[in-house]
């Protein structure tokens, strides 16, 4: 086949598939390293002398961080994961998507808690959702 041939084949595809052939030329040109030039592999110290300032409170805890730690201060505690709670969770039907928010779904539901989130999916689910 010659590029002349290729050319006239793609241009009968509608325009809004051209960028998967896009795509997928750049995966083959990739799969047979065709004019792609690798990194070189990173090495101990050879960022050394790059980085010329930093903030100050570079070395402070991340505000995120202080959040929890003020929860921590007041009673709130770090609930791990448990084996109860991967029970749960393995018996929860597919309503909301992202696994970290259903692994959160299972843990109230596991420990009898109420679940405080703006997310009105956990509505869905059988846990006492708390949010105005």
């Amino acid at each position: 086949m010659t590029v002349a041939i290729l050319e006239q084949k793609v241009k009968q595809l509608p325009p809004e598939v051209f960028r998967e052939v896009s795509d997928y030329v750049d995966f083959l040109l990739y799969k047979y390293r065709v004019s792609v030039s690798i990194p070189e592999k990173p090495y101990a110290g050879c960022m050394k002398g790059t980085v010329t300032w930093m903030s100050d409170d570079f070395n402070e805890p991340l505000d995120d961080f202080k959040v929890i730690d003020k929860a921590l201060l007041k009673g709130f505690k770090i609930l791990p994961i448990e084996r109860d709670h991967l029970f749960v969770l393995s018996t929860l039907d597919l309503i909301h998507r992202d696994p970290f928010d259903r692994i959160i779904i299972a843990q109230a539901i596991a420990e009898n808690m109420p679940l405080v989130s703006s997310d009105d999916i956990f509505k869905q689910y059988p846990v006492n959702h708390i949010w105005k």
